[in-house]
């Protein structure tokens, strides 16, 4: 049953009404003294957590983590 903020034809459900759950984990960190320069994460994805099968990916920049998100996002609404 879909919550007052999510129809039933949402993207992320099956024809059968059931749903497909995606996580992305992100952890970030800074290396060094200079902040701009040190950004660092690590990024996991699961894109069904029936399946389980995570990817997992490194950034250095706000502009990848964006990224990685993004692409993430895109092939779970397919």
């Amino acid at each position: 049953m879909a919550g007052p903020d999510v129809p039933d034809e949402s993207p992320g459900r099956f024809g059968d009404g059931t749903e497909r759950t995606g996580v992305v984990v992100i952890r970030v960190w800074l290396e060094g003294e200079h902040a701009s320069q040190g950004l660092r994460a690590r990024i996991s994805l699961v894109a069904d957590i029936e399946r389980r099968e995570e990817e997992s990916l490194a950034a250095g920049s706000t502009e990848e983590i964006l990224e990685a998100v993004r692409r993430f996002v895109d092939e779970f609404v397919g």
